[in-house]
């Protein structure tokens, strides 16, 4: 309150009052004047009390909402964070014993490749080299452009 007073201008305010109040009424006005900051300064603590205790009635019911409203949240959290760890640990389950049985499947050096490699950008005679199965003869003889995809499929299941 008093920051930007210096002190030479406190003591020229203390002159001042001395000339205006006089030596014998100085002390009296000074007690006065202290008790009136007193009193100002517990009735301004008593409003600030009251406030707080109305401020804080005021957020013990929203700090209950917040709880009801965040309780689920961490709840699906929690599920969510089991159900990923058990997602995880059966997929690396997973993925050890193919492993482990690709690995067993070389080491036993039978590997045998039971239909064609993929191939792109081949005419489709091409694509059935490889195959167990011989290419069926409706495809084989005839132009690619008369056998529509039905047919193919229809030929393709039925076998030769």
């Amino acid at each position: 309150m008093f920051q930007s007073i210096g002190p030479g201008e406190i003591f020229f305010i203390g002159f001042v009052a001395l000339i205006v109040f006089g030596p014998h009424r100085l002390p009296d006005m000074a007690r006065r004047l202290g008790g009136y900051v007193k009193d100002l300064r517990a009735a301004a603590l008593e409003i600030k009390s009251g406030l707080d205790a109305e401020v804080q009635q005021l957020r013990e019911p929203l700090d209950e909402v917040k709880k009801d409203l965040t309780k689920p949240v961490t709840e699906i959290k929690q599920t969510l964070s089991e159900t990923a760890d058990a997602i995880k640990k059966s997929t690396e389950a997973t993925t050890a014993s193919v492993k482990r049985s690709v690995d067993e499947v070389r080491a036993a050096g039978n590997v045998q490749w039971v239909g064609a490699e993929p191939k792109t950008g081949v005419a489709p005679d091409e694509a059935w080299d490889g195959m167990k199965d011989s290419v069926p003869e409706s495809i084989a003889n005839a132009p690619a452009e008369n056998i529509d995809a039905a047919e193919q499929t229809e030929q393709a299941q039925d076998g030769p």
